[in-house]
């Protein structure tokens, strides 16, 4: 009774056959089309391309932004510490006071009216339309590497992986550059036509960008409409002829990677947070959470990290304590011991802590990096502290938060009696802070400018065409008369206000391709709507599944027509459709003296669809049954299920595409589950995930490396008296295991009382059941990460056995890390910045990047381009 059907999108084609004001993405689905000037438009002020790319006048190198002034006379750097911009020193027209010469800016260094900027691999490019040329520097030192001539008007830069495209707003002409050569490769030339305008109509390109898969996009003005024209600059150059015109952002936004800088309405800059605050210096404040501005500093408890911070006046982070145990030791934040800040005084040029978990004061100075254990309460105290607070006498006053008595102690900790809380009340009174953080500033091309306290609301800008019409190819069904059963639809997205409406018609006669779209008035037989409620109920879904049934007569060729409606800041996203046929109606089940009249079988017929659209529904899940037990075809929503068959714990914080890798490694894992080898491939899956690198990068690399223990027995390590020739170290010694044994070991300090087991058995006991699990550090970012890796680990590993988990840092250390392809990596110094102290770091990472230990200063290459696993790595 399922029949076949026509699926239109999900990763098939639309088979549009007049696509209107409607975008149809074969991959994203079908929705409104963007306005052409809006913020996703082809030709949007910012000059993104619809938010494909970075705006025009902003480049990105890594986390290193520079950005254009709107003049074309600076290139401003993006100081993330300060949330600044600086001008690079002598570039462009810094440091020129006043009106000056056109010649100055002929000079090398100058520049004025610039009209794009580009970063790759360590060398920011500039084009300077009125010179004719295209400087580059080294952004890091400054220094001018090479001026770029013989192009006409260097209008456009388009960065890609490793290349850089110089456009040619003059001739049309593409050329591409090298990083760290002065040669230039005539990429795409333009077919021969007027000057300035071509035979087809189309103006010469103004803008171009690549795309994640390296190939080039040129914007150009065709017939008053802005469009992209696709070259693909992989083969052979130059390149004559575009390979496809897209004049929608929409039609191509899966090619690229989201831009990581944004730019809206006003000419703000919006930063992705790696970028804005890389340091996660000023992270926002969680709602609700306790502070205090003592000292001309405001103290932040987080009470999800366990943390007390301490912040200047423009909101970065100066210190961050704890989490702290009862002695003043820092422990995990989901750990029982870690303290509880409650409240915070300035008392004597110090600023002392109340932690109401341990019932201990502390003591901060400006500018220390601990805090100091001042006392506790006494054992057996009566009262449990919650406030604290300091009077004229410079002593402290601790209080329960309830009771009529407030404990006096000095500050060093000595009691000094009991005071009644009427006569000391007004010290615990204090002025509330206000809930939002400090203003900010913004970001423009034209430098910063201080973010307002109270901004005033704004109508969100258009976007999209309010109204849109798509009509579908004529449909074949290869069978005469064919009734049609019903069109399912799978809405993605359902604004407030939004409407989706479709229609169909039928014809058993072929129709001509070319007038597809055409139809006479009231030949569409039109389904009922759906329409969006305008104030939608708080958290309610925008998206949805249902099914129309047909109207049409029967018909061997069918039509679809969508219309979508929209409020014009938001479209309405239609992911797929599929139209089931013929229809097997259970009318024909009944006796015919039901369907004598057409009335009377036209209302059976549709009445009994309730039931069969019911009843079909579940006939495909029991046909299909299969794909529920395949990890390749399960449905997201159904992970869990195949998850429970195969006794694999899914990650729940995980993208389901995460998820469904560790089900397909089910099939070759679980012969050699519980093995070094199936470990191995299991870890490996998990790294791959946590990293988001390729798997069979990490295969290569040989990561993770797995060592059993019992290999350590006939391993002979360097060490100080081994790394002699003629010397030897013994395999095994007592001072291992530390076991007392007189005339054996037994000197004090360096024995154990190990009281268990047999001595002469110790060498085996010791590295029995245990193994080394060896980690890129950079791999596990957060305890976070380690904490599911050692999940990873505890679901294979047998239940006797042991492990320890070690990140590797890219470090040498004779006698301790100096094994190659397990611990050590041969090679010359990673360059890049030190890292921020923001305590994130994975539990069993040890400390890296300290001056004189693994970490020298010095300048950076030229040309940088490793990979991306490579950069992970490193």
């Amino acid at each position: 009774m399922n029949g076949t059907s026509w699926l239109l999108g999900s990763g098939n084609p639309w088979r549009s056959a007049d696509p209107g004001a409607v975008v149809a993405n074969q991959h994203s689905g079908m929705s409104l089309a963007s306005l052409a000037t809006g913020q996703l438009g082809l030709a949007s002020p910012d000059g993104s391309l619809g938010q494909l790319t970075l705006p025009s006048g902003v480049a990105l190198d890594g986390e290193a932004l520079f950005v254009l002034s709107q003049d074309g006379s600076l290139v401003y750097h993006y100081d993330a510490v300060h949330q600044a911009l600086v001008p690079l020193a002598h570039v462009g027209a810094q440091g020129l006071c006043g009106p000056q010469d056109q010649a100055v800016f002929r000079e090398a260094r100058r520049f004025h009216h610039a009209s794009a900027i580009a970063a790759l691999h360590g060398a920011l490019y500039v084009a300077d339309p009125r010179a004719r040329r295209v400087q580059v520097f080294d952004w890091r030192t400054l220094a001018l590497l090479r001026i770029i001539d013989g192009i006409g008007t260097p209008a456009d830069l388009a960065a890609g992986a490793d290349a850089l495209y110089i456009l040619d707003g003059a001739s049309g002409r593409v050329y591409r550059a090298a990083p760290g050569s002065d040669a230039l490769t005539l990429a795409v030339e333009p077919p021969p036509a007027a000057p300035g305008h071509r035979e087809d109509g189309a103006a010469p390109p103004d803008r171009i960008a690549v795309d994640r898969a390296g190939q080039l996009y040129l914007r150009r003005q065709h017939c008053g409409q802005a469009e992209l024209e696709l070259v693909d600059v992989g083969g052979k150059l130059p390149v004559r002829c575009p390979r496809e015109r897209i004049t929608d952002s929409a039609q191509v936004r899966e090619r690229f990677a989201p831009p990581l800088v944004t730019m809206d309405g006003c000419g703000v800059l919006a930063l992705a947070e790696r970028l804005r605050d890389p340091c996660g210096l000023r992270r926002p404040i969680a709602a609700g959470a306790p502070r205090w501005r003592v000292a001309g500093r405001l103290y932040v408890a987080d009470p999800a990290s366990r943390t007390l911070r301490v912040l200047l006046d423009d909101g970065r982070m100066r210190h961050q304590f704890g989490p702290l145990d009862a002695g003043a030791g820092e422990v995990a934040a989901d750990s029982d011991q870690a303290w509880s800040p409650a409240d915070v005084v300035a008392l004597g040029g110090a600023v002392v802590i109340l932690d109401e978990r341990h019932q201990r004061i502390y003591s901060h100075r400006t500018g220390d990096a601990a805090l100091r254990l001042r006392f506790g309460a006494p054992a057996g105290f009566e009262r449990e502290w919650h406030r604290i607070a300091a009077d004229q006498g410079g002593a402290l006053l601790l209080w329960d938060g309830s009771g009529d008595l407030v404990d006096r102690f000095s500050p060093k900790g000595q009691a000094r009696g009991v005071v009644p809380l009427r006569s000391v009340r007004q010290f615990f009174t204090r002025a509330p802070l206000p809930a939002s953080d400090r203003p900010g500033v913004l970001l423009t091309r034209s430098g910063v400018r201080p973010r307002p306290g109270r901004p005033q609301p704004v109508w969100p800008p258009a976007r999209f065409r309010q109204h849109g019409i798509w009509t579908s190819q004529w449909l074949d069904s290869e069978i005469h008369d064919c009734h049609w059963h019903l069109i399912e639809l799978s809405v993605g997205r359902m604004p407030p206000g939004a409407g989706i409406r479709l229609r169909s018609r039928t014809s058993n006669e072929e129709q001509d391709p070319g007038s597809a779209a055409a139809g006479l008035p009231g030949s569409w037989d039109d389904m009922p709507p759906y329409i969006a409620p305008a104030q939608p109920a708080p958290g309610a879904a925008t998206g949805f599944d249902s099914d129309l049934l047909v109207l049409s007569a029967p018909g061997r060729y069918l039509q679809l027509q969508v219309e979508l409606t929209g409020d014009g800041t938001d479209s309405p996203l239609l992911n797929h459709v599929r139209i089931r046929f013929p229809r097997e109606s259970l009318l024909d089940y009944l006796p015919a003296l039901y369907s004598t009249a057409p009335e009377q079988q036209e209302f059976l017929d549709r009445f009994l669809s309730i039931v069969q659209t019911t009843w079909s529904r579940i006939e495909r899940e029991v046909d299909t049954f299969q794909r529920y037990l395949d990890p390749d075809s399960v449905p997201p929503a159904s992970l869990a299920y195949l998850a429970d068959w195969l006794d694999v714990k899914l990650e729940g914080t995980w993208r389901p595409e995460q998820n469904r890798r560790l089900l397909q490694a089910m099939p070759r894992l679980r012969p050699k589950w519980g093995t070094v080898d199936g470990l191995r491939e299991w870890v490996r899956i998990y790294l791959a995930n946590l990293a988001d690198v390729d798997e069979r990068a990490l295969e290569q690399l040989g990561v993770p490396a797995i060592v059993e223990r019992f290999v350590e027995r006939r391993q002979l390590l360097l060490g100080d008296a081994s790394a002699a020739l003629g010397t030897a170290q013994a395999l095994w010694s007592p001072a291992v295991e530390r076991r007392f044994q007189v005339g054996v070991f037994d000197r004090l300090g360096d024995v154990e009382l190990v009281s268990t087991g047999d001595p002469q058995a110790d060498a085996l006991r010791h590295y029995a059941h245990a193994f080394r699990v060896y980690v890129p550090a950079q791999l596990v970012r957060t305890p976070a990460d380690e904490a599911m890796l050692r999940r990873a680990i505890e679901t294979q590993k047998p239940a006797h056995a042991s492990y320890q988990l070690v990140l590797v840092e890219p470090r040498l250390r004779i006698g301790v890390q100096s094994t190659i392809g397990l611990d050590t990596v041969i090679g010359g110094p990673a360059a890049g910045p030190l890292p921020c102290p923001a305590r994130l770091d994975a539990p069993s990472r040890a400390p890296y990047q300290r001056l004189g230990f693994d970490t020298i200063l010095g300048p950076v290459s030229e040309g940088d381009s490793r990979s991306r696993l490579t950069r992970v790595l490193a």
